[in-house]
This record gives structure tokens, C-alpha cells and sequence, in this order.
């Protein structure tokens, strides 16, 4: 009796250890905002923070455009390449890869560096985007 007591702690132990995908990705969006952001500004770009919603099994990368790329209308006339683009860095990022196997949707918010209050561009790509 004594035996299977042992086990049965030890079993309980080792599954209340265990934690779910959503609680990684949570953490892990967490440590990569405490740890890099914001980041530099790159290609008129930077990377603000990145959030996890676990209702939605959803990333959320918040970025703000700086320089010639914070402008609404060259945003608009570009909306497809960039939507391309973004989507494809979705695809090829192996650090996802998990998280897309588990149909994880990945969120894309710009804000402009001259007014934060302005999303310039705000898209996601969920399974039957990067699926395809």
C-alpha cells in the first residue's frame, strides 16, 4: 500500500510539473519582452513587446515604424507586400513551429513613432493562412 501511495505522489508530482503549450508560449513572451524590448530600431522598425491572449491562442508582436515607414499611405499601397512578407516570416520562423502545429495565430500591430495612438497596420495569420 505504501508502494502505491509512493507512486501515485510521485505520478502527481511529475504531471502537476507539466506545463500546457499555452503556458509556455505565455512565458515565453514574457521572457522575450523583459529580456530584448523595446529593441533597437531597425529598418525603421522596432519591436515594442510581445504578448500571449490564451483565450485566443494568440501572439501579439507590438511594433512601432519610425522614419519613412511610419506613413499611412505607403502602408495602404503596400498592404499585399507586406502581408506577403510577414506571412512568409511566419512560415519559415522555426521558433513558431510548435506553436503552428497547435494552430497558434501570430498577430502583427504597428503603431507610428511620430502619434502611438495610430495603428498603421494590425494583421493575423492563423492556420489557414500559414497552411496554405
Amino acid at each position: 500500500m505504501k508502494k502505491l501511495f509512493v507512486f501515485f505522489f510521485f505520478f502527481s508530482c511529475l504531471t502537476s510539473c507539466h506545463k500546457s503549450l499555452s503556458d509556455q508560449a505565455a512565458q515565453e513572451a514574457l521572457d522575450f519582452t523583459r529580456k530584448y524590448c523595446p529593441t533597437p530600431v531597425k529598418d525603421f522598425e522596432r519591436t515594442d513587446s510581445m504578448t500571449f491572449d490564451r483565450d485566443t491562442k494568440t501572439f501579439v508582436y507590438w511594433k512601432t515604424l519610425f522614419g519613412k515607414a511610419d506613413n499611412k499611405e505607403l502602408i495602404k499601397k503596400n498592404k499585399t507586400k507586406l502581408h506577403d512578407a510577414i506571412l512568409l516570416s511566419v512560415r519559415n520562423n522555426p521558433s513558431v513551429q510548435l506553436y503552428r502545429k497547435d494552430g497558434f495565430t501570430f498577430r502583427y500591430v504597428f503603431h507610428s513613432g511620430q502619434n502611438a495612438q495610430d495603428v498603421l497596420l494590425d494583421m493575423s495569420f492563423g492556420p489557414k493562412d500559414y497552411n496554405k
